[in-house]
């Protein structure tokens, strides 16, 4: 009898071994305003898609983010013994808009570094800041104070002004260019550091087109430009199966590499996003899944509005992990656990178990866990874009 083999989770969890996991957190995460200035067509929280909240005016007000912040750094520290020191952590901002609550963005800076300064000197640690934003509502002046306390920042860009217009509103392209090259133009050395783009793409849009607008010296110029598909996995959306031009934007990357052209950045992005496999995963073959399933909390403690800590943003509302005033839900987060151990027994022995994406996030609906759908997208993809991977990566 073939022996079974597990992916994800291989010995039986315990509670001791998911807050060791959890001591390792990096990332703290706030929520800092459910409130958006923009309405962008395909957005998690535009009421289309099932278990996750809809866009509403509130903002984390001061009290919660201090105790959200408390209680982060008092859980690493309660742990210390279980990770390695000196801790390294990122205070990310998140939405809606994080803008639209700016000034609690300072407050909570301020008070961190405060914190650090008083803290460290028992238990070497810090912080850097990331945001995450549609950058309209940046001006000079926030600008520079994301400049001076060493943001990376993130900026949600979707190619040129009708496509960008097409999916997050008209009027929204040219103000986010101009603060875009004010930011190249003022501060070169930080925009190659700590600038990047996100790009989502939509299948009703031409992919040739975002390919040309982003091969642009401003963009390449960036950190990093990350590039996906829209998700509509458990929502109402509806886009073609395949966008305009795509296939063609496709075969030109393909026929530059085989000229020996290097690839720029949001070439390298779209053809990540086109074949979604690596050399590293189509060798490698363990009792264990090679990057899916994760303990909610391990990477991201997600602090939202009200004071419920969620694992993870990408995680629908019902997978509350734990309370600002009530603690980690230790045994929530092993019944978890448990349930996907036991759903992905058999899945050690799948062709596509090393490139495998399943997650929380990706399968997690309302507190189950619905695996089928991504297991047949994935193999699918997989007979498919394999052999053509192989001989795209031999030119």
């Amino acid at each position: 009898m073939e022996k079974r083999r597990t992916i994800g989770i291989n010995d039986a969890p315990s509670k001791k071994t998911i807050q060791k996991d959890l001591a390792n957190v990096r990332k703290c995460l706030f929520e800092v305003s459910e409130a958006c200035n923009l309405r962008c067509r395909y957005c998690i929280f535009s009421g289309k898609f099932i278990d996750r909240r809809e866009h509403t005016k509130r903002i984390m007000g001061w009290k919660i983010a201090k105790k959200s912040f408390d209680f982060f750094c008092n859980w690493i520290i309660r742990n210390e013994n279980m990770h390695i020191n000196p801790y390294v952590g990122s205070l990310g901002f998140y939405g809606g808009e994080p803008l639209t609550n700016f000034s609690l963005i300072q407050d909570i800076v301020e008070y961190s570094k405060r914190q650090v300064s008083i803290k460290s000197k028992k238990f070497p640690f810090k912080f850097n800041y990331d945001i995450t934003t549609n950058g309209l509502l940046l001006n000079e002046e926030k600008i520079s104070y994301l400049i001076d306390n060493g943001f990376r920042i993130v900026l949600s860009i979707d190619g040129p002004a009708p496509i960008h217009e097409k999916n997050k509103g008209k009027g929204t392209f040219d103000v986010l260019m101009n603060i875009i090259k004010y930011i190249h133009a003022k501060y070169p050395l930080y925009y190659k550091r700590n600038i990047g783009f996100s790009v989502v793409y939509v299948r009703d849009t031409d992919l040739l087109k975002i390919r040309d607008f982003f091969s642009q010296k401003i963009f390449e110029d960036a950190k990093k430009i990350s590039f996906g598909r829209v998700v509509t996995n458990f929502s109402s959306l509806k886009y073609p199966e395949e966008g305009l031009n795509e296939n063609k934007a496709y075969e030109l990357i393909k026929e530059s590499k085989r000229r020996g052209k290097k690839l720029n950045k949001i070439e390298e992005a779209i053809i990540r996003e086109y074949f979604r496999l690596s050399w590293n995963t189509l060798i490698y073959k363990n009792e264990s899944n090679y990057g899916a399933f994760c303990n909610l909390g391990s990477k991201t403690m997600y602090f939202g509005t009200d004071g419920n800590i969620h694992g993870c943003e990408k995680v629908g509302k019902s997978f509350i992990i734990g309370n600002i005033y009530k603690g980690i839900y230790l045994d929530k987060l092993l019944k978890l656990a448990n349930e996907w151990r036991e759903k992905t027994k058999f899945c050690g022995n799948c062709k596509v178990q090393s490139m495998c994406i399943a997650c929380l996030a990706t399968t997690g609906i309302e507190n189950k866990i619905k695996l089928s759908g991504l297991c047949s997208e994935l193999k699918r993809n997989f007979e498919e874009k394999v052999s053509e991977y192989i001989e795209y990566e031999k030119i």
